[in-house]
């Protein structure tokens, strides 16, 4: 969200999502990383909402049910 507010910010989301993609490629395919990728930005998004975090096996649980 904040690279979309601030262009500056772009090279900062890139990174962490290659990053991560490199962290999650060697277990899951490439769809499957891109799904995981999204789903943990909600899950952030989420935990910057008035909802506040999910819960560290909340989480766990939800990314399960995406990839497994």
């Amino acid at each position: 969200m904040l690279a979309y507010r601030r262009p500056s910010m772009r090279e900062l989301g890139e990174h962490w999502q290659v990053r991560f993609s490199e962290i999650l490629s060697p277990y899951l395919s490439p769809e499957d990383v891109s799904v995981v990728i999204a789903a943990f930005d909600g899950i952030m998004l989420h935990g910057l909402s008035l909802d506040g975090p999910l819960s560290d096996e909340s989480a766990r649980n939800f990314l399960r049910k995406l990839v497994f």
